[in-house]
C-alpha cells in the first residue's frame, strides 16, 4: 500500500471516529462540531471564506514575519549585551 493510500485510509478513519463519537455522546457543536456539519458550513459560507481568504494570510504572514524580526533583534540584544546577558 502507497503512503499516500495509507494517508488517506487513516485520515477517513479518523473522521468517521470522529464523527461517530459526537454522534453517539450527543456533543453540542459549540463543543466539537461533527465533521459533516463543518463541510456543510464550509459550503454554504464558500463565497465568505474565498474573499476573506486572501486578507487573513497577509495578516497572518506579516503577523510571523514581524514576531520572527522581533526575536531576533531581542535575542541579538541580549547576546550582545553584556548587561542584558547577565539577567
Amino acid at each position: 500500500m502507497h503512503l499516500l493510500q495509507r494517508g488517506l485510509m487513516v485520515t477517513l478513519f479518523l473522521l468517521i471516529v470522529w464523527q461517530c463519537l459526537v454522534t453517539l455522546f450527543k456533543l453540542p457543536p459549540y463543543i466539537l462540531p461533527a465533521p459533516l456539519q463543518i463541510i456543510s458550513s464550509l459550503i454554504q459560507h464558500a463565497q465568505l471564506i474565498s474573499r476573506e481568504l486572501i486578507p487573513t494570510l497577509i495578516e497572518t504572514l506579516l503577523g510571523l514575519f514581524f514576531g520572527i524580526a522581533l526575536g531576533m533583534l531581542l535575542a541579538m540584544s541580549i547576546t550582545l549585551s553584556r548587561t542584558l546577558h547577565t539577567l
